[in-house]
């Protein structure tokens, strides 16, 4: 399994250990999926427990469950944070951390889609259970009850105007414990939307350091391409030179001939 603590990563220097914990990381996503799974699979149960003691026993496996995940979601994205700067410039390594990386946002996802579920039938199962302590709440009343503070005093008026029978006390304290659950998941998904803003975060950095890279490649390519026209340039001014060295040689020679010519025909050595 893989490890449950936020100890960062030491730099890859060998591309086998990088590749090991790409390896570490798909296998870390199974988890929390696997984790999750279970969490959907208590929460569903739950839904289905009406008294103080079983709820009460529910609530604590699957408060244990949340706060599991919730480490490894934060251990997860920390460590995909790290391996991106990594790859920051090399390929390979960016080709192996970005199919991660969306597999872990889709993780994310389905986890934020079954609280959203578990919030809107547990919100439902509360508005039943105080009609059941208190059958005359209006809707305004329900909504208060949903949206207020378990320990506020709207929850000691139910208790005094409600029902008094054993069923009306019971389904009050469940209402008490289905708020509780509601004030927990909007605890998940207040970090579940800062695991995505942080991750998007990351990327909006992580993309200017990417385009530092590129601006720093165009400049270092047209720098190539300068000094290559000027190589050029310098190549065909020297092959000039030489042409015109030759060319000068050429017409010196020259007149050296017709230079001899002349003192010959002057002269004529062959009359003496």
């Amino acid at each position: 399994m893989a490890p449950l603590n936020g100890q960062p990563y030491q730099q890859a220097t060998n591309p086998q250990v990088f590749f090991g914990r790409i390896a570490e990381l798909r296998q870390m996503d199974e988890d929390i999926n696997s984790r999750i799974g279970e969490l959907e699979r208590l929460q569903n149960e739950s839904l289905g427990h009406v008294d103080e003691s079983s709820s009460a026993e529910a609530s604590r496996h699957i408060d244990a469950l949340v706060a599991e995940i919730s480490t490894m979601n934060r251990s997860m994205a920390g460590k995909i944070r790290q391996l991106k700067t990594e790859a920051l410039r090399d390929q390979d390594k960016a080709n192996q951390v970005g199919p991660l990386e969306r597999k872990f946002k889709q993780t994310l996802t389905n986890y934020q889609q079954i609280e959203v579920a578990y919030q809107k039938r547990s919100r439902e199962l509360l508005a039943r259970q105080y009609k059941i302590a208190n059958p005359n709440a209006t809707d305004e009343q329900i909504r208060d009850i949903q949206e207020g503070d378990p320990n506020a005093q709207i929850f000691t008026q139910a208790t005094m105007q409600g029902n008094r029978t054993g069923a009306a006390r019971s389904a009050l304290a469940e209402v008490r414990s289905r708020h509780n659950d509601i004030q927990k998941i909007e605890k998940t998904m207040v970090e579940l939307a800062q695991l995505f803003e942080d991750m998007n975060k990351l990327v909006e950095e992580q993309g200017e350091v990417v385009k530092e890279i590129e601006d720093h490649g165009v400049r270092a390519e047209e720098d190539t391409r300068q000094a290559v026209v000027q190589l050029d340039t310098a190549i065909k001014s020297a092959e000039g030179a030489r042409r015109k060295k030759w060319w000068c040689l050429l017409i010196v020679f020259i007149i050296i001939i017709i230079i001899v010519i002349i003192v010959v025909v002057v002269t004529k050595p062959w009359a003496k």
